[in-house]
């Protein structure tokens, strides 16, 4: 979520960086990245807390389309290492393994590959 909303908004990569959304009623962050887990930021926290907290703190809205569309893309990427993809709730991507990390040469190097793919797709 922060990724895309990063690269997608040209958020300088050492600023802390959440991602809002209006949730009951109130401004809350959904989604931290490192920099702003680092100050003790966490989704959940209302907005204005995050913001007296860390000033400096960069907040994008919350695109749940064009985050679903990303995450589409990268499940279609991730075939390579197996046929069994599915996309696991709003956010997360399922992805079974079972019988292929030795053609990876074991879970540890099918990790790497699948991380440095992502990488290299940015």
């Amino acid at each position: 979520m922060t990724d895309r909303a990063r690269r997608a908004h040209e958020v300088d990569p050492r600023a802390p960086l959440a991602v809002g959304a209006t949730v009951k009623a109130a401004r809350r962050l959904v989604g931290v990245d490192a920099n702003a887990a680092r100050l003790g930021l966490a989704p959940g926290l209302t907005l204005a807390d995050a913001q007296a907290r860390q000033p400096s703190l960069v907040v994008c809205d919350a695109e749940p389309e064009a985050e679903a569309r990303l995450l589409e893309r990268v499940a279609d990427a991730c075939v390579r290492f197996t046929p069994l993809t599915a996309l696991d709730g709003r956010d997360g991507l399922m992805l079974d393994v079972s019988g292929v990390a030795h053609l990876f040469g074991g879970e540890e190097g099918l990790a790497a590959e699948v991380e440095a793919q992502l990488s290299r797709a940015g």
